[in-house]
């Protein structure tokens, strides 16, 4: 079997080649899933995460386009698991956003990606690789708002990492705790082939 081929880093000419965006209009409702003691919009410094600044030099937010996106990077990152525990879901809530103003992300993903020099596994190689990109396009002069780019955990849906800024461009509409709607919950497990473990 072939070694797996290291994905590519942004090119040398990259600051000099137009960033393909994606734009997400005003209104559009997006979702993060985080632990309840934890306020929802949270820019991380930890450089610990896929898109995270190498530095730690600025704060980066995951967040879901969809809610699928969201439960699907937050618990499926086991792959093969099949049951979560009961605790793990009634620490965390659900945090749906409305944006406030057109956000235009990078779009790692689709046909954009020659164009800039990338390819589909420069969101799924080791966080060294992919917290280059993220610099590299921080610093970019068509300054994206962040990155767009395909669930790991389930290809279909789609999250943003979003970078920090002086003001947040999204409005908080809802925060539940995801045990508190038995019936989206119910949705998602099915959806996923998950069950439940542990004590409720």
């Amino acid at each position: 079997m072939p070694a797996a081929r290291t994905p590519p880093l942004p090119p040398e000419d990259f600051g000099r080649r137009a960033v393909v965006t994606v734009t997400v209009n005003r209104r559009r409702l997006l979702y993060r899933i985080h632990r309840t003691e934890n306020a929802a919009l949270f820019y991380g410094r930890t450089g610990v995460n896929r898109f995270d600044a190498p530095d730690r030099g600025y704060g980066v937010c995951y967040l879901g386009l969809s809610l699928r996106a969201a439960f699907a990077e937050t618990f499926l990152r086991r792959p093969g698991a099949t049951l979560i525990d009961w605790r793990d879901l009634a620490a965390r809530s659900v945090t749906e956003l409305r944006v406030t103003e057109t956000l235009r992300p990078v779009r790692l993903y689709g046909p954009g990606l020659s164009k800039m020099g990338a390819t589909a596994a420069v969101t799924q190689g080791p966080h060294a690789i992919t917290q280059f990109w993220s610099a590299a396009l921080h610093t970019h002069p068509d300054d994206p708002d962040g990155v767009a780019y395909r669930a790991r955990h389930d290809d279909d849906e789609k999250c943003l990492a979003l970078f920090e800024r002086t003001a947040s461009p999204f409005e908080r509409v809802s925060t539940v705790s995801l045990i508190d709607d038995p019936k989206k919950l119910g949705a998602l497990l099915d959806h996923y082939g998950i069950g439940l473990t542990g004590t409720r």
